[in-house]
């Protein structure tokens, strides 16, 4: 029975797809995407995709290991590649490959999703600035700082070697829109997010960049351009539209507000529908509305559900003690203390 290259499981007879993880079976014509290529040492199918790549390197990271014992520069590298991974992960990215002290991760592998540029931007600001934390807390001599470049396009994505199913489940990637990736983060300042156009198109709306800068990117023809990230843009509410179609929910809240203070019962109101039909704007509305001795605590939870159930009361907690996501647990314990005491 032939099995599958990519997952190993047994393929019905005629099968273009594989049942069980997708993937194509056999050569498949040029014009769906998909190239039936060989490649040295591997088998299976090459598949074009576009995805979203991005670079992460220690800064000065040969000038950090000539400072500490081998040993423990073998420890910092390993809390650094394990706090990469868990990011990646959170936002359903893969690291492809750790090279000595730099991580090449992929979005779009093996399935894509149509903010994968903006999840990758996301991961690099997390890493950049969870690397900083990582080296304060491991107290290094030297600060401990990343540069990411991040590229978006087209490549060949294989399987990464023979295993007793013919193939891995897991894909190498390749093409000029790794090695541009490479370039970018080579090109980055310590501590900074280098993205090219490709990307930078992708989340435009999302993402605040600082002045456009030329990139030398040998073997590219001439200079490339690169944008470094500053931030993510905040949520923009376009309040000049007029709430329409929802009068009948914002009166129901209005209503269950009014019975909470009379009652001072608590109350939970729970607002469902799909994606895009305003129910982030309806509660807008609500609170806008709301007197002004009301206080309003918000928290939310990771877009790409990323966080524990309770994170959004975790983040009202926080802001009400001023403190920030990644403050060390000894400075929570106090401000919760002198905050209860008081």
């Amino acid at each position: 029975m032939e099995l599958c290259d990519w997952c190993g499981n047994p393929l019905p007879a005629g099968a273009r797809f594989c049942p069980t993880c997708g993937a194509p079976v056999g050569p498949i014509d040029a014009d769906t995407g998909e190239l039936a290529t060989a490649v040295p040492g591997q088998t299976g199918i090459t598949e074009r995709k576009v995805v979203t790549v991005l670079f992460a390197d220690v800064v000065r990271s040969t000038e950090l290991a000539a400072m500490l014992d081998p040993e423990r520069f073998s420890e910092v590298m390993a809390a650094f590649f394990q706090m990469v991974e868990r990011e990646l992960t959170s936002l359903r990215g893969r690291a492809e490959k750790f090279i000595g002290d730099a991580v090449l991760a992929v979005f779009g592998v093996p399935h894509a999703h149509e903010d994968d540029a903006l999840r990758a931007v996301r991961a690099a600001l997390f890493i950049r600035d969870r690397t900083v934390r990582l080296g304060e807390r491991l107290a290094l001599p030297v600060p401990l700082r990343v540069h990411i470049g991040i590229n978006s396009g087209p490549v060949a994505a294989g399987p990464e070697a023979t295993g007793w199913s013919g193939a891995s489940t897991r894909p190498l990637i390749s093409g000029a829109t790794v090695n541009l990736a490479a370039r970018l983060q080579q090109a980055a300042e310590p501590g900074e997010v280098l993205i090219g156009e490709t990307t930078r198109q992708l989340v435009r709306h999302a993402v605040a960049f600082d002045a456009e800068r030329d990139v030398a990117a040998k073997g590219f023809g001439g200079p490339v351009h690169g944008w470094p990230v500053t931030a993510l843009a905040p949520r923009m509410h376009r309040r000049t539209i007029p709430l329409v179609g929802r009068r009948a929910e914002l009166g129901l809240l209005e209503q269950t507000f009014d019975r909470v203070r009379e009652s001072s019962h608590a109350a939970l109101a729970t607002v469902l529908g799909e994606p895009g039909i305003g129910k982030s704007r309806l509660v807008d509305e609500f609170l806008v509305q709301l007197p002004s001795d009301v206080k309003v605590m918000q928290g939310r939870s990771g877009d790409y559900e990323e966080d524990p159930a309770f994170a959004p009361i975790a983040e009202m907690l926080r802001r009400e003690l001023g403190l920030d996501r990644d403050a060390p647990a000894e400075e929570f314990r106090e401000r919760l203390e002198e905050v209860v005491a008081g």
